[in-house]
């Protein structure tokens, strides 16, 4: 089937590496795979964005990847319906239509503002579905982000899972309009933890995103009636790249495009710290307010590194030994740490009584206690703890632990000294042959030093010693310059001359060796 550039026709097809491209050419769909992953997608991405830094911005099949884009299809069939087919034809996604849609003639067509909008060609503005009204994880200018009235729903962006899977995660964007006309952040659709605060109509800005008033990129608008209440932003340059995402680490941001870094740059972001968002390390996980990373806390280990590395958010600590639930069972505090939320409050006094409260309770994992605020203690999971050195309003928390894991370690360190003690006590005795051997060494080499330089006071008679640069060496060591020698080098004619020609009247005597003269 032919394609046009920017349009799918009723009949015609995508099939594999088959695209559209929006008239601009700026932003393009198709099939995709995010990373490394196996499974394909559909969606729209900026076609002027390298594909190194691929930007997805909307997701149709979000939930149901595929696993062969070849004999895969997107399909607009006859009454204006977009289906997504796999490769034994079943329909995986589709587009949803009234009942009482008819049309004689339908076609989807890519925008230049990367909206895919299905029209009724009879009457191109009538808007029969657009990708606009289901964004996954990104809201785009031109695109309308609200609270529809009629049905009591609002829309959201989902963060997805990690960076190679985009079905939704745990971080949610919404309008709220209960008291105030706001944007909130959820954990799980159901755990508030940010808000912009409310809608100043005459600065055009969220009280609580002071960033806003004084932009010079985008213009955010407000528009409420009878059945619906949205925000809308556009682009004072629309060459520039720009959009509202909901990321992996929970926050919403607004990023634009910098061709000089190659790269996304946060103009700004809600909430500012990333340990504020809830949740954001997982279960048993401790957020470091400093470096703003994510560990696990003592006793538990990383049961999915690899969402983590792929920078996911649903990644979860677990213990490294089970809890005995009795005497092989302990606690070790933790200082300055942000308390989790959803504690239960035991009558109990005092920390001993605390300390009973959690220990004779299976189910408790940890417990607090202040002078003020009496006895906290948690069951299940611990989530949304901080950690900060400098948190005047840091607590105590006591961590319940198996005994069994400390001595294990207690074992493993042992049979790791077991081994480290005979390595070092051979490395200190060859190191002490070796010291003696080099001794040794030495002492030869001084001894053979001395018995040169005699032997060479010793030559009598000879006039020239002979002093190649081995013996210069040697007589330099021995000698320091200007010491006196131990005996003085006297030649043969010198000696002849002293005793008057060996004369009988200046012999001393005669012994073994002959001779003696004075």
């Amino acid at each position: 089937d032919s394609v046009a550039i920017d349009t799918l026709s009723v009949g015609e097809s995508l099939i594999g590496d088959k695209t559209l491209t929006s008239k601009g050419g700026d932003f393009e769909l198709g099939f995709f795979r995010p990373g490394k992953s196996l499974n394909w997608y559909i969606g729209i991405w900026y076609r002027k964005v390298p594909f190194q830094y691929l930007t997805v911005v909307w997701v149709a099949n979000r939930d149901r990847p595929l696993t062969d884009s070849s004999t895969s299809e997107l399909k607009l069939l006859k009454n204006g319906t977009l289906v997504l087919y796999d490769t034994s034809q079943v329909p995986i996604w589709s587009t949803s239509l009234s009942s009482s849609t008819t049309l004689s003639s339908s076609q989807a067509r890519l925008g230049d503002e990367g909206n895919f909008v299905v029209r009724d060609v009879s009457n191109a503005s009538a808007v029969i579905w657009q990708s606009f009204d289901e964004p996954t994880n990104t809201w785009l200018a031109g695109g309308k982000f609200g609270f529809d009235k009629r049905t009591n729903k609002s829309q959201r962006l989902i963060s997805w899972i990690n960076e190679e899977d985009l079905a939704p995660g745990i971080f949610s964007l919404q309008v709220d309009i209960k008291e105030n006309i706001q944007l909130i952040m959820k954990w799980n659709m159901f755990n508030m933890y940010w808000a912009s605060g409310e809608w100043n109509r005459q600065r055009k800005a969220f009280r609580l995103i002071p960033e806003m008033r004084s932009n010079h990129v985008y213009k955010f608008s407000h528009e409420t009636n009878d059945e619906e209440t949205y925000f809308t932003h556009a682009l004072y340059d629309t060459s520039i790249y720009t959009r509202f995402v909901v990321d992996l680490s929970g926050q919403m941001k607004l990023l634009t495009w910098s061709g000089q870094t190659a790269g996304w740059k946060s103009i700004w972001s809600g909430p500012n710290n990333t340990c504020d968002v809830y949740g954001v390390c997982g279960a048993f996980g401790v957020c470091h307010q400093v470096t703003m990373t994510c560990s696990c806390l003592q006793g538990f280990r990383e049961d999915s590194s690899k969402d983590w590395s792929l920078g996911g958010s649903t990644g979860r600590c677990i213990r490294k030994a089970p809890l005995q639930c009795g005497k092989n069972d302990g606690f070790s505090r933790i200082v300055n740490m942000s308390l989790p939320p959803h504690s239960n409050i035991p009558s109990v006094n005092g920390l001993t009584g605390c300390y009973y409260a959690c220990a004779t309770k299976c189910s408790c994992n940890a417990f607090a206690y202040s002078g003020s605020k009496g006895c906290s203690i948690w069951d299940g999971e611990l989530l949304n703890l901080k950690l900060s050195d400098a948190d005047p309003g840091g607590k105590d928390l006591y961590l319940k632990f198996s005994k069994i894991s400390l001595a294990g370690k207690k074992k493993s360190l042992w049979r790791n000294l077991t081994i480290i003690i005979p390595v070092m006590a051979s490395a200190t005795c060859a190191i002490c042959v070796f010291g003696y051997l080099l001794s040794r060494m030495a002492d030869q080499r001084g001894t053979m030093q001395r018995s040169l330089r005699r032997v060479k006071r010793l030559l009598i008679g000879f006039k020239h010693f002979p002093e190649d640069s081995a013996n210069k060496k040697l007589l330099k060591d021995g000698v320091p310059n200007g010491e006196e020698p131990e005996l003085r080098l006297y030649d043969f004619a010198g000696i002849a001359d002293a005793t008057n020609n060996f004369c009988s009247k200046n012999k001393l005597g005669e012994g073994g060796f002959g001779p003696v003269y004075k």
